[in-house]
């Protein structure tokens, strides 16, 4: 691959589209969406940038776990549509892992599970939609 620009797309921008079309929907077809008399600009400012800062993490993610198994030649980078795929269902594989992992007291072990449901989130992905090296 000569030109990281098909793998960056889909990786970078993938995690946030789910999101920010949930919370709009959320916010346009929920109790106080815009056919009542107001649209509640505020919370869903809020929820898109919660969402922005989750889906960043979880591209962030994506691109270590990318060049790690890039490294071990065990997937090649994604590109076309199973990198658009994954990369999007990338934030659900990270609320998954986080539901089975064991829960934390609120201490370390807490912050332990979300940083490894969304290290296991990338990779689970990555591994089920990538494409071996030379294939």
């Amino acid at each position: 691959m000569t030109k990281l620009g098909p793998w960056a797309w889909p990786t970078l921008l993938g995690p946030f589209l789910p999101g920010w079309a949930l919370v709009t929907w959320a916010a346009l077809v929920g109790e106080e969406s815009m056919v009542h008399a107001y649209f509640d600009v505020d919370g869903w400012a809020l929820a898109m940038l919660i969402v922005s800062v989750v889906s960043a993490v979880v591209a962030f993610h994506l691109v270590v776990t990318d060049v790690f198994l890039l490294r071990l030649k065990w997937r090649a980078l994604p590109t076309g549509g199973r990198a658009w795929f994954g990369s999007m269902l990338a934030p659900i594989a990270t609320v998954i892992a986080w539901a089975v992992l064991p829960s934390g007291d609120g201490g370390a072990r807490s912050v332990l599970t979300a940083v490894l449901g969304f290290a296991l989130g990338a990779f689970s992905v990555r591994l089920l939609f990538g494409r071996k090296p030379g294939a």
